[in-house]
Order: structure tokens, then C-alpha cells, then sequence
């Protein structure tokens, strides 16, 4: 007797467990983890990936076209597929007239989205430009004027990075650099793009830590509204340029219950020091992740306060750790996960994404993993023949983690799993395949009845580790053959992609 395995009509979700290796690629994600995406420019780059409650993907960055650079906007599935509604099939390039490069994303309540970026008027000036966009990636024209609001300065202000405050005001931090000098900067606005006048001096508060230069890189709320920024600040010369951090009342004032005098200065011996990310934990310590130059190479960096501004022992036993990846390790993003550990990703001395994850006391943390034990660093995603590094980190909600960045002119986003058990999942569908026979026969062909369904189709095997090992495309109103003659006795997963972003999964055996 023929046995059929049907899969139902399903009014949840499906999960059929298969193990999986924090660090390596997500298989349930693009092709073999990796969605990417050509688009129409010379190059490409990412600045920010944020996650939409329903799980779709945001990603914003810049596209160098005709000698100039527009803001990128793209819009994927929860699958790694473009986003049909979102632009032009999930994509926006936006002209300002300028050179733009988005550096932030929001998200705001009613589904639309902020997108912070830096307009470049000449080689020496600089602007904040402010841009808010309906959720089909249209500008939304009730904000500022016409959908954007320009923030200009003395001579080149850099935006960094933004929070929209609970009761819908905005925060924007970065760097305004003058004669040679240059303060932490921060701008408060109103939900509708005006200028916040209660806040700061008529919406603007600048911040000098060290002698020389002062950039705010992250920006962070803590619970009680006060605000916290963390960046690099330059002492007395050139080379000794170290971390600064600043907390603020909600006003804009400095918080003297902080550091000294509100603001705290860690002394650097080089001029190469960033900061990707500011994050207040749930316990109120304040972490700041990037890379800063330390004994020659340039090493991951973690620093982290207690909520008084003083460094927290509890991280590699003085507050700070610095990590070598190679004789380089450039950091441009972190996301700290709720359990306490630390991703930070950016690049290393080898091209390609590198991404090191950390536990809470700032041990490496060996579980994060691609597999490859001969990587210097634990997760190493590389692209051969092109430059890429890491520029972008989010978190799913699932605990997946997104990197974004771009390869030559492609954005390309890689999804990693990261827990120690996960699952093949379903999304729900009243879609149905038949999957015979089942144990697979002695033939070693899986056959497949799709039920007359029209889009094209991929069909996707996986074996028990979540590894796919056959991938086929197939127009469902045919029927479909895999050969699995030469695969190994055992489970194994059947999943089917439709062209709408949706899934469904089965399992075989092969006897």
C-alpha cells in the first residue's frame, strides 16, 4: 500500500524541531542563509536593519549612482524574499539633491518609520536630514516639510544614531565639528519635526569631554528618561583618542550623578576608536561595544559602566575588554541579547562578515559558533573577490540574528541561528502538498502532488542538523521529483517556499 503523507490546512504555527549551531547560516533563510539583492548602483552599503513586529526586515544605507550617493531603502520578507508592497519590488532610492547616507532607522507606532541621514552640501559642511516614510516606503508628507526636516550647522554637523522617546519626541545624537574642534551634539525634536524648545537651548545641546574632539556614536533611554551617549573624544593631541560617554537629564542637562560632572573620558593612545552601539541593561549598567587600537592592533572593545558612571568590574575584571580578531577587528554594530550576551560585527583581517559573541562577564563565548574551528574569530561569513564587513546587527524576535552590508553593488542580509535548539518553521497557510511515497521507496525519489498551485515554487531538503541538501525550483501546477537515492538513511525535512513569502514543511524518511 502506497503511504501519503498530506499536510493540512494549519491554523498556527508548525515548529519540527532539527539541531542547530548558534553561528551558523539560518537555512530557513534566503539561499542557504544569505538573501541578497542587486541593486541598480555602482556599490551599496548598509547602515542600520531593523525588525517590523510582523517580522518582516527594514534596511536603510546608501546607493552610490551617477557620481553621487542617494539613501537605500529595502523592505524583505520574513524569508529573505523582496517585499512586493514595499517601493519598487522592496525597494526605495531616495535623491535629496545631495549626497545622503542613512546612518538610523525608527520605528513608530503606526507602522511608518523615521530614517536619520547625513547630507553632504560640500567637501567641508554637513547636514542632519530627517526623512519620515509611510510604511510602503512613500514619503509621508505631513512631516516637516514635505515628508523631511534639515538640521544645519555652523559648519558640519554628523548624525549618528536616534530614539524616539515614549511620549513620540525624538532624540538625535552625533557630532558637530568646528575650526578644528568638535562637541558631542544632540538635538531634541517634537513627534511632527519641529524643533524641541523645551529641550536643550532651543532644541540643541553640545557637550565638550575632552580637550579636542567629541563625537556622540550612540544614543540610549534609560527607564526614568534620562539619556545616555557614548562615543570617541580626542585629548590633547592627534593620537590619544579615547571612549567618552555623557548621561543628560531629560531636559538636556547633564546628570551630575554621573561620572564627573555628568560625563566620563577613558584615555585612548590612538587615533582609531569607535563606537557602534549604546545599550542601558535591564539592571541599569550602561554598554558600549566597538573597536579601539590597543598594542598595535585594532581589537573588539567592550566598556561598561555602573549607573553612577564608574566602570563595572564585573566585565573581564575592570570594566573594559579588548578582543583580537586578526591584527584587525573593525566593529561597526552590537546587539545584547536578553540573557546578557554580547554580539558584536564588523570586519577582520580576512574579507567578509565577522561577528564574536561574548557572555555577560565578557568571556568569549565558544557556543557561537560557524563550525570552522580554525576561524580566529567565532563566525566568519565570507564573500570571495569582494570587500564586505558587517555594518549593520538586529535581533528577531526568536533570538535570530540579522547582519546587513553590501557587496559591490548587491545589500546583502545574512540571518544566523542562535539557540541551541531550533526549528523548521511554518507560517500559517491553507496550502497543502503531498509528499509519497513516505518511507521513500527503493527507487530513491521523493514525489510531490502540489495541488495545482501556480506561482513557481523552491523546494528544499534538509537533513536533521537544519543543513539543506538538495534545492530545487519547481512550477507547482507539475509534478515534482527529487532523487535522494545517494542521501544516508534517516529524518529528513521537506519545505516548500511560495512566491507570497509563505512556507510549508513535511517530513520523509529514508529507510
Amino acid at each position: 500500500m502506497t503511504m501519503i503523507r498530506t499536510l493540512p490546512y494549519l491554523s498556527a504555527i508548525l515548529s519540527i524541531p532539527v539541531l542547530a549551531q548558534p553561528g551558523r547560516l539560518d537555512m530557513d533563510f534566503g539561499m542557504g542563509g544569505i538573501a541578497r539583492t542587486t541593486v541598480a548602483a555602482e556599490f551599496v552599503e548598509v547602515g542600520a536593519v531593523e525588525v517590523l513586529p510582523d517580522q518582516r526586515i527594514l534596511a536603510g544605507g546608501y546607493a552610490y549612482i551617477d557620481n553621487a550617493g542617494d539613501i537605500l531603502l529595502a523592505r524583505l520578507l520574513p524569508d529573505g524574499g523582496m517585499d512586493p508592497e514595499f517601493g519598487n519590488a522592496g525597494v526605495v532610492i531616495h535623491d535629496d539633491g545631495n549626497t545622503e547616507y542613512a546612518v538610523d532607522l525608527a520605528l513608530l507606532d503606526d507602522g511608518n518609520f523615521l530614517v536619520l541621514a547625513e547630507r553632504f552640501v560640500s567637501t567641508s559642511q554637513s547636514d542632519i536630514l530627517l526623512l519620515r516614510f509611510n510604511s510602503n516606503g512613500t514619503l509621508d508628507g505631513s512631516f516637516g516639510t514635505n515628508g523631511r526636516v534639515i538640521l544645519e550647522g555652523a559648519t558640519s554637523d554628523i548624525p549618528s544614531s536616534m530614539v524616539v522617546r515614549p511620549d513620540g519626541r525624538l532624540l538625535i545624537a552625533g557630532g558637530r565639528l568646528e575650526a578644528g574642534n568638535g562637541s558631542m551634539l544632540i538635538w531634541g525634536l517634537l513627534a511632527d519635526g519641529t524643533i524641541d524648545t523645551d529641550f536643550g537651548t532651543s532644541g540643541l545641546v553640545l557637550i565638550d569631554v575632552t580637550p579636542q574632539a567629541d563625537q556622540a556614536q550612540g544614543i540610549a533611554l534609560q527607564e526614568d528618561g534620562r539619556i545616555v551617549l557614548g562615543g570617541r573624544g580626542q585629548g590633547d593631541s592627534p593620537g590619544n583618542v579615547g571612549i567618552v560617554a555623557a548621561r543628560l537629564l531629560a531636559d538636556g542637562t547633564l546628570d551630575g550623578t554621573f561620572g564627573t560632572n555628568g560625563t566620563v573620558a577613558l584615555g585612548g593612545n590612538s587615533s582609531i576608536t569607535s563606537i557602534a552601539n549604546v545599550v542601558v541593561g535591564s539592571d541599569g549598567k550602561i554598554l558600549l561595544g566597538g573597536h579601539t587600537q590597543n598594542m598595535g592592533a585594532v581589537n573588539q572593545t567592550l566598556v561598561r559602566f555602573d549607573s553612577n558612571g564608574e566602570l563595572d568590574n564585573s566585565l573581564d575584571g575592570d570594566g573594559i575588554l579588548y578582543h583580537a580578531v586578526g591584527l584587525y577587528a573593525f566593529t561597526n554594530a552590537m546587539v545584547h541579547q536578553p540573557d546578557g550576551r554580547i554580539i558584536l560585527g564588523g570586519a577582520g583581517t580576512d574579507d567578509g562578515f565577522v561577528l564574536t559573541r561574548f557572555t555577560s562577564v565578557g568571556d568569549v563565548d565558544l557556543t557561537f559558533s560557524d563550525g570552522v574551528e580554525d576561524n580566529i574569530a567565532q563566525v566568519v561569513t565570507a564573500f570571495p573577490g569582494n570587500y564586505t564587513q558587517v555594518e549593520a546587527l538586529a535581533l528577531q524576535a526568536d533570538g535570530q540574528v540579522l547582519a546587513g552590508g553590501g557587496v559591490a553593488n548587491d545589500l546583502v542580509i545574512v540571518r544566523y541561528q542562535n539557540s541551541v535548539t531550533s526549528a523548521v518553521k511554518e507560517q500559517p497557510t491553507a496550502r497543502r502538498f503531498h509528499v509519497y511515497p513516505n518511507p521513500i521507496g527503493a527507487d530513491g525519489l521523493i514525489r510531490f502532488d502540489l495541488e495545482g498551485m501556480q506561482d513557481p515554487i523552491r523546494l528544499e531538503l534538509l537533513d536533521t542538523s537544519g543543513q539543506v541538501v538538495q534545492s530545487n525550483f519547481w512550477n507547482a501546477s507539475a509534478p515534482a521529483v527529487i532523487d535522494v537515492h545517494a542521501l544516508a538513511p534517516g529524518s529528513y525535512v521537506v519545505r516548500a517556499h511560495y512566491r507570497d513569502g509563505l512556507r510549508s514543511v513535511a517530513t520523509v524518511v529514508m529507510p
